[in-house]
């Protein structure tokens, strides 16, 4: 019994139990502010997620809109462009009249769109991208519109109208899905297009043939 009262009242065994005593209370301390320290970064670091999700979602609808976009405003030009060379070609008089105030009525505005989207295109296209985007409108969208003016200032012979749309109707769709499908794939849409296509099941012939399935 004196040896256990000995040892209870030494200064190593009250000095064990201080320090026992003094680590439980800070156990019991430190572990809700470790866990809520943890808590704290789990919580920032998925709003950081979020935050960039969110930024990669609307560059991705500004993409989806932007392709959406200058699609339609190219191939309305080309429309009412190609519609001036086939009416001069048509030798009607009086549509191709019409088809040309036509033109000269929507010039502005269809040049403006063009312009305005690849402005709009460089703040989420890669500078690559938005180099193609340009030599396209300079070297190629530029001269047609110069050369369909010069065609009709100068009263051109059937040639020189045959030679301009033949070039424009071929060329056209050579440069403008080229481009379309490069931006595309500059975006990264091209291969979520491809990859939700695979995915598809394939359809099965009888229904394309319209024959009964059931």
């Amino acid at each position: 019994m004196e040896a256990i009262i000995g040892t209870l009242s030494s200064a190593s065994f009250l000095e064990k139990a201080l320090l026992l005593v003094i680590g439980v209370i800070l156990t019991g301390m430190l572990v809700p502010l470790v866990k809520a320290r943890m808590d704290q970064t789990t919580f920032e670091k998925q709003k950081l997620f979020e935050a960039v999700l969110a930024r990669q979602t609307d560059v991705i609808k500004a993409q989806t809109q932007f392709l959406t976009e200058f699609s339609k405003y190219i191939w309305e030009y080309h429309k009412i462009s190609q519609r001036v060379s086939y009416c001069r070609l048509s030798g009607e008089a009086e549509a191709y009249r019409k088809a040309l105030a036509a033109y000269q009525d929507s010039l502005w505005e269809s040049l403006h769109q063009i312009r305005t989207c690849i402005g709009a295109a460089r703040w989420f296209a890669s500078d690559a991208a938005h180099q193609a985007l340009t030599s396209w409108y300079e070297d190629w969208f530029v001269g047609l519109e110069l050369r369909l003016r010069e065609l009709i200032e100068k009263k051109a012979k059937d040639k020189e109208w045959s030679e301009h749309h033949t070039r424009v109707h071929y060329g056209a769709k050579e440069r403008n899905y080229a481009l379309l499908r490069y931006l595309a794939e500059d975006f990264g849409l091209l291969s979520v297009v491809e990859a939700t296509t695979r995915a598809k099941p394939p359809i099965p012939r009888a229904a394309v043939k319209g024959d009964n399935v059931a």
